[in-house]
């Protein structure tokens, strides 16, 4: 999704916003979750290249990429509270660290990973770093398809926790307009 630059609607979408605040309905969350800066070439958080233009923009200057951090929503640094389904539907098995032998359904590794958004030349991305404990043995995730994808495969359960948080927050704040 790309914004116009110093916007929070137009381009991609041209009447939904971006959410800019705890508890906001009617807005879009959208991030591009790299270890570190995007490459040239990556497929998310560059605007005009890869995955973007399938979507029709073509315009590099201007514009960025939309980078709402599900963890601290004011744009600092925060802990991703990270989820992981023990099995997966999708044939994909490296898409999620190996699970260890248990009943739940879910894995919650709390305090694995920090987000914050970033921006530097032409890129925008969701910066995901590796928190580990003097002790830690839990598995960490990788850029399984490559530098250009980033954590692609992996965003939305690096942040679950996070964004279920962030519903939660909407539908308390649209509950109490109604």
């Amino acid at each position: 999704m790309t914004v116009p630059d110093g916007q929070t609607v137009g381009a991609t979408f041209q009447n939904i916003p971006i959410c800019t605040s705890d508890g906001q309905t009617g807005c879009v969350i959208a991030y591009s979750s790299f270890p570190s800066e995007p490459p040239a070439n990556a497929n998310f958080g560059i605007p005009g290249q890869g995955i973007s233009l399938n979507t029709g923009q073509t315009a590099t200057t201007g514009f960025h990429v939309a980078c709402f951090n599900p963890a601290d929503i004011s744009g600092g640094t925060a802990s991703l509270k990270t989820l992981w389904p023990v099995v997966t539907p999708l044939p994909i098995p490296s898409m999620i660290p190996p699970a260890p032998p248990v009943t739940t359904p879910w894995l919650y590794y709390p305090h694995q990973y920090t987000a914050t958004c970033e921006s530097a030349d032409n890129a925008t991305w969701l910066q995901v770093t590796e928190v580990p404990q003097n002790t830690d043995t839990r598995p960490f995730v990788n850029e399984i398809a490559g530098t250009t994808w980033g954590y692609h495969f992996q965003d939305i359960n690096l942040a679950l926790g996070n964004l279920v948080t962030d519903v939660h927050a909407a539908e308390a704040t649209y509950k109490t307009r109604a």
